[in-house]
C-alpha cells in the first residue's frame, strides 16, 4: 500500500482499485473531458422539464409553472441510484460503478464513463 501511495504522490495519478489510472483533473483535457461527458447526459430528453424549471424558476425565462411540469427526476435521482455501487456494466470490468448513464440506464466506473468519454450522439 505504501508503495502505491508513492507512486501516486510521483506521478500524481488516482488509485483506482488496485489500478493507477493517469488522469489529473487539473489539466485542461481533462475538465474538458468531463464537461463534455456531463453536457451529453445534460441533452438527454429526459432532462428538458428539469432544465426548463431550472431557467424559469431562477427568473430567467418568464412562463407559469404548471405543476406536472414541477414532476421530474433529477440528475441526481436518475445517474447516482442508490443501487449504482454494483459492478460496472463494461464488458471485463470488475470496478464498482459510480453512474448510470442516461441514455442507456447502464452502470459504469470512472473509467469506463469519463476516461473513456462514454458519449451518445
Amino acid at each position: 500500500m505504501e508503495l502505491l501511495l508513492t507512486q501516486v504522490a510521483k506521478k500524481k495519478s488516482w488509485p483506482f482499485h488496485g489500478e493507477i489510472i493517469d488522469f489529473q483533473i487539473a489539466q485542461r483535457d481533462n475538465i474538458l473531458t468531463v464537461l463534455e461527458v456531463i453536457y451529453n447526459q445534460f441533452c438527454n430528453p429526459m432532462f428538458r422539464q428539469f432544465l426548463r424549471y431550472s431557467w424559469q424558476k431562477t427568473g430567467y425565462i418568464d412562463g407559469y409553472i404548471a405543476r406536472r411540469e414541477t414532476e421530474f427526476d433529477t440528475p441526481v435521482e436518475s445517474c447516482f441510484p442508490k443501487d449504482s455501487a454494483t459492478i460496472c456494466e463494461h464488458p471485463g470490468c470488475q470496478i464498482l460503478s459510480f453512474i448510470r448513464c442516461s441514455y442507456c440506464s447502464s452502470l459504469f466506473c470512472f473509467n469506463h464513463f469519463i476516461v473513456n468519454k462514454h458519449i451518445h450522439q
